[in-house]
């Protein structure tokens, strides 16, 4: 968790960072804003029609559980972003990404693969969308909590992916992130902040210089410098 909390630190401390992080993050919020009216329209009504609704009592129990549909969906949709940005996020935070490891580091690496890996990486990010999508869907039974797993391990992919980009290295041979010893801890605080509905977006941007960081960091020695916590 270390690294989103460097994340969060640099884009407080960095106010340069601000603008390279708002229209991304208005993408983010309207793509939102798009699932939950979506499901608004389509899926809490079906939903809430099979709650009992005729007497005093049965009525009461239905509006009770119209609402508790709706604030799980609110959650949910937080879900759902993430395994949607999953295939852009590269291009989508690419530029935040990039500045961010300059003013941290002093010097960022900008060497994107060619338009036919880059439509390849698009191609494998969503089967693995839709894998890991099917697979929560299948173990929702077991609570929120694999919803939160599921969140997680996308966040980690989604917001480490324009680092590894600009270095060449795409989906699935990106995945090697999941070995670095900061991976868990990142894992773990994204899919808290996916519990928590608009907030998780609105940390979106911390999540990409996190990744970023990340990234950099699990280059070892001869990779990054270290972190410089100063204002740019």
């Amino acid at each position: 968790m270390l690294t989103l909390l460097k994340g969060l630190h640099a884009l407080l401390s960095r106010p340069k960072l601000w603008g390279y992080s708002w229209k991304p993050l208005a993408w983010a919020a309207c793509l939102y804003l798009v699932v939950l009216i979506i499901g608004q329209w389509l899926i809490v009504p079906r939903l809430s029609e099979r709650i009992p609704g005729t007497g005093w009592l049965d009525w009461t129990v239905s509006i009770a559980g119209a609402i508790s549909i709706t604030l799980l969906w609110v959650v949910a949709a937080n879900f759902i972003l993430v395994a949607v940005s999953a295939l852009f996020s590269s291009f989508l935070w690419g530029r935040l990404s990039l500045e961010a490891e300059e003013a941290i580091y002093g010097d960022a690496p900008h060497n994107e693969p060619g338009c036919g890996v880059a439509i390849m990486d698009t191609v494998f990010r969503l089967l693995m969308a839709i894998v890991v999508v099917g697979a929560t869907l299948l173990l929702g039974w077991l609570g929120p909590i694999v919803g939160a797993a599921a969140a997680g391990f996308l966040s980690l992919i989604d917001f480490s992916a324009p680092a590894y980009f600009r270095r060449g290295i795409a989906f699935p041979a990106q995945l090697k992130v999941l070995s670095t010893k900061s991976a868990p801890g990142f894992m773990i605080g994204c899919g808290l902040a996916s519990l928590v509905p608009f907030a998780f977006v609105l940390a979106m941007p911390a999540m990409v210089i996190g990744g970023t960081i990340q990234c950099r960091e699990a280059e070892g020695p001869k990779g990054p410098r270290p972190f410089r916590s100063g204002s740019v």
